[in-house]
């Protein structure tokens, strides 16, 4: 029990540390150019290096360092603390902010983006519900005219983790109308169809109903369970190994009973990583491919692999420098065949992935504040940035 705890506690500082340390001056460094570890070769570093130029009439102080290529800064608007998740719909970004005291606080911020050069935040609530108010909101899954917030609470010293639903018909006036209180850290959530899948990191993957949070189903995974996503009746979860063997993983569960999921395949992807953090599907859902393709970030690298037979899951691809050595890739976001890499103090990343085995990047930019989580609607980029808030860029493309 006491090795447990110890566990608990580190994993808990790590996170806190990645989400309140303050800003570092960032620094861009030439990535190798041989060897496997080596950046496609067909970008010209030394230009990359001179098209990393200060934006004009950004209107922030804070960002007047902000270097980019093939990518344009347009805005940014500070939240009520530093954000931790974002997810787009339409005209408005949704952001949960975290604050790390004793005990922690949170609030789902919802922001204008009809501007995305001048966006405004137009509701704020700390979702009280039953007199019960966020604490720690990692995540977030916005599904029509609901939000689903996780409430990773349980791993900061509380002990219960909560998962939140939402209404967000209002935008400046949301308002919490549901919220389970099971045991277990509530960490990555998802909807599809009117299910809500929620990754509970000790506890595995559990279902419930989009109607009223009723409990359908739960089942145990190899490993914990950090973030999760979907596809038909296909769950992709990410997470590590175990609490002490730190060792980033991927898990596929089949759902086709939303009562009775089970795991189908899985797999170590990095044993230098203590946690994958966030991945998403390549292509899409829904797909009409014959190959199915998972992006995965652990804090290291850049990942793809082969999820087409859930049990002969393969690595194609691993990136594991960038052109910022601070880089710490904690989230991704895909849309078409472009992947979007948060990567911490190093900023933004873009890679087209159309050749899954042979991802190439094609647009970056430097950001003082820590890059949390990306969101990608149209042409539209938002992303968590931390101290930062909610910060919204463009990527110019090819």
């Amino acid at each position: 029990m006491k090795k447990r705890t110890q566990t608990l506690v580190l994993m808990a500082v790590l996170t806190v540390v990645i989400l309140t340390t303050g800003c570092s001056e960032s620094r861009l460094d030439q990535p190798p150019t041989t060897g496997t570890d080596a950046m496609d070769t067909t970008v010209d570093i030394a230009s990359i290096e001179h098209a990393f130029v200060d934006p004009a009439g950004t209107g922030s102080p804070t960002m007047e360092k902000t270097r980019s290529f093939n990518m344009e800064f347009l805005g940014h608007v500070g939240t009520t603390w530093p954000t931790a998740a974002v997810s787009m719909s339409g005209d408005y970004a949704y952001v949960t902010s975290f604050l790390y005291e004793n005990p922690p606080h949170s609030t789902f911020e919802v922001i204008d983006i009809s501007d995305p050069a001048s966006p405004a935040v137009v509701g704020v609530t700390d979702c009280i519900e039953s007199g019960i108010a966020l604490r720690v909101a990692l995540d977030l899954f916005v599904d029509d005219d609901f939000a689903y917030i996780a409430d990773f609470a349980a791993q900061f010293g509380g002990d219960t983790s909560y998962l939140y639903k939402i209404d967000i018909t209002q935008p400046a006036m949301p308002q919490a109308v549901d919220l389970v209180t099971e045991q277990g850290n509530s960490r990555g959530v998802t909807a599809s169809d009117g299910i809500v899948y929620d990754a509970r990191y000790l506890n595995g993957l559990l279902t419930w109903s989009a109607d009223g949070l009723d409990l359908l189903g739960q089942t145990d995974i190899n490993g914990t369970a950090v973030d999760v996503e979907v596809c038909g009746n296909m769950v992709y979860v990410c997470g590590t190994m175990d609490m002490y063997h730190p060792t980033s993983t991927i898990n596929i569960v089949d759902a086709t009973d939303p009562a009775n999921p089970i795991e189908i395949g899985a797999k170590k992807i990095n044993a230098t990583s203590s946690s994958a953090w966030d991945l998403e599907l390549y292509p899409q859902c829904p797909s009409f491919s014959r190959e199915q393709y998972v992006c995965v970030v652990d804090g290291v690298g850049f990942i793809i692999l082969d999820v087409t037979d859930p049990e002969e899951i393969v690595i194609v691809s691993e990136i594991e420098n960038f052109l910022n050595r601070s880089a710490y890739p904690v989230a991704v976001e895909v849309q078409g065949h472009y992947a979007y890499v948060a990567a911490g103090y190093a900023g933004v990343y873009v890679y087209d992935i159309i050749s899954p085995a042979s991802p190439r990047l094609c647009g970056a930019m430097d950001m003082r504040g820590f890059a949390r989580d990306i969101d990608v609607y149209g042409d539209l980029i938002t992303v968590a940035g931390t101290d930062e808030g909610l910060v919204t860029m463009r990527f110019l493309g090819e």
